[in-house]
């Protein structure tokens, strides 16, 4: 048995910049993967690239915000145009927002939650639908919350975000199967 068991297949991290999202990339890559580290801070994942790199790995970084829907679109054509398939694709990348009461919701940060929570994460797996096809073991991981499957007071938006996120990641799931 080989202490690369990824070695040759490649993923895509997102929110790779800092906590759950860069210790997810160093360990794929440690495990033999090529990462493509994505999140809005340039500096965070030049950071986490050269610890990857330091450890005898391999990464590509790639800046950008998942809100902006056409860099979801542009970031697929780039990696495509690179590699044949994608084997592991993890949905890091996301927003708390304010805690705070239900009648208290700004309308405004939800839709920036909501954006980034549920809408971007749809427009990843769309984007990135073929390439995981391609793969002989795709796998998506979604990094999410228990105040998606339990209400908490003061957590509505954030856990309504999630819900809707393994919702999401649920029903790709059963349609894949």
């Amino acid at each position: 048995m080989t202490d690369k068991p990824l070695e040759g297949r490649l993923a895509l991290v997102t929110g790779a910049s800092r906590g759950i999202g860069a210790a997810t990339a160093i360990a794929l890559a440690a495990k033999g993967a090529h990462v493509v580290l994505t999140a809005r801070t340039p500096g965070g994942l030049e950071e986490v690239e050269a610890t990857i790199h330091a450890a005898g790995g391999s990464a590509t970084i790639a800046p950008l915000d998942l809100a902006e829907s056409e860099a979801i679109g542009r970031l697929a054509t780039a990696i495509g145009d690179r590699w044949d398939a994608l084997d592991i694709l993890v949905l890091n990348a996301g927003m708390l927002g304010s805690l705070s009461s239900v009648p208290a919701i700004d309308p405004k940060e939800m839709a920036q939650v909501l954006t980034l929570n549920v809408s971007a994460q749809a427009a990843m797996i769309a984007a990135f639908d073929t390439m995981l096809k391609k793969s002989k073991s795709a796998r998506v991981i979604g990094v999410t919350s228990s105040v998606g499957r339990k209400p908490r007071a003061y957590w509505g938006l954030y856990g309504a975000s999630k819900a809707a996120f393994e919702t999401l990641l649920g029903a790709y799931g059963d349609e894949m199967a």
